[in-house]
């Protein structure tokens, strides 16, 4: 099945957008879910950090599952496994032991405890951060792949389901994540349910751009919903997690063919990297700024740190994609097709190839 051309274009754009996201969402201090704000600032993060950009992992799963089963990837499994080793848990292994052992050696050495304690874990303990095993991983935006990985193998599982009685396959799939019956093997079971719905609105088919004309009401539902969130401080997000991709995929076209959202579309190329490395990034901005926080508004280094990390990363990108090349394309997850790292000036029509979170 070939994607839609716009359907591509709005799926580069919302990448870019929701790995934006997971930055601001991780950038510290953070707010407690369920805590009550009180300053307009702390209201101002909360509808960010504790609702709107909670959504990001869901949105980026309802994708992935879109483009594979667009593919019919589900129908080969050897080819989605090779793919998705590649594209998924090489970029894994690069980012999340490389992180290990810098957070080690810090730990060991030059007595910066920074992620989580390694000097006294115990073999569990490192398992867990060097795989995610049991919890997130010490690079912990890397649970997302981590996640991603086991919904891959089942998604040949899932495929079957999908073509023969996606209903009961979706109220299968809701009483397993909903209620947590797959215990450890994911650390987020909601990714389950919105995997689902993405595999079922590319083998229905679903017409992605027939809600369109519903835009303005979809913003306008999403943002009670991450106020409601705020205000009567609602700790399970599930809920707004599930609603999530159908308000704001069609709310997305409104950037659809505007400056920014063909800016977003150009930036895509960068999403993946940005998502591997900013952990690292945000952490030693942290540990800086907690030495000149007197000197610096906590806004302002809440403003500022987002966008200076995706700036630091985009050139870093472009710094590492010249002088390692195909290494570089390698640890990122493209396989062996350097090409695939376009010229971030070029939007990257063809979605299903191009770098991303897949």
């Amino acid at each position: 099945m070939e994607l839609n051309r716009e359907v591509s274009q709005r799926m580069n754009m919302l990448r870019f957008l929701m790995i934006v996201g997971v930055v601001v969402l991780h950038t510290p201090p953070f707010l407690a879910l369920g805590e009550q704000p009180v300053t307009f600032f702390e209201h101002f993060k909360a509808f960010f950090q504790g609702a709107v950009f909670r959504t990001t992992v869901p949105i980026l799963t309802f994708i992935s599952a879109y483009l594979i089963f667009t593919a019919g990837l589900d129908r080969s499994p050897l080819k989605l496994y090779k793919k998705k080793f590649y594209s998924l848990v090489v970029p894994f292994i690069f980012f999340n032991l490389g992180l290990l052992a810098f957070t080690w050696i810090c730990q060991r050495y030059l007595n910066i405890h920074i992620f989580r304690e390694l000097l006294n874990a115990d073999f569990m303990e490192w398992m867990d951060a060097a795989f995610g095993l049991r919890d997130s991983p010490v690079n912990y935006p890397l649970h997302f792949l981590r996640n991603l990985v086991v919904l891959v193998l089942v998604a040949p599982l899932l495929g079957m389901l999908l073509r023969s009685a996606p209903f009961v396959g979706l109220a299968v799939v809701f009483c397993i994540g909903h209620f947590n019956l797959e215990g450890p093997i994911l650390l987020r079971n909601n990714m389950l349910i919105t995997f689902y719905l993405g595999g079922m609105a590319a083998l229905l088919p679903v017409n992605m751009l027939a809600f369109d004309k519903y835009r303005v009401p979809a913003l306008i539902l999403f943002c009670i919903a991450c106020i409601a969130v705020v205000e009567l401080r609602v700790k399970n997000l599930d809920y707004l997690v599930y609603v999530s991709p159908f308000l704001v995929w069609p709310a997305a076209s409104l950037l659809s063919n505007t400056r920014a959202g063909i800016w977003m579309t150009r930036m895509s190329s960068y999403s993946f990297f940005i998502f591997l490395a900013h952990a690292p990034v945000l952490a030693g901005a942290w540990f800086v700024y907690k030495r000149y926080q007197a000197l610096v508004p906590a806004p302002l280094f809440w403003f500022a740190t987002p966008l200076l990390t995706v700036a630091l990363l985009v050139v870093l990108w472009k710094l590492f994609d010249a002088t390692l090349g195909p290494a570089f394309a390698f640890a990122t997850g493209c396989y062996k097709k350097k090409k695939l790292a376009r010229p971030a000036g070029q939007p990257a029509l063809d979605i299903v190839a191009a770098p991303n979170l897949k």
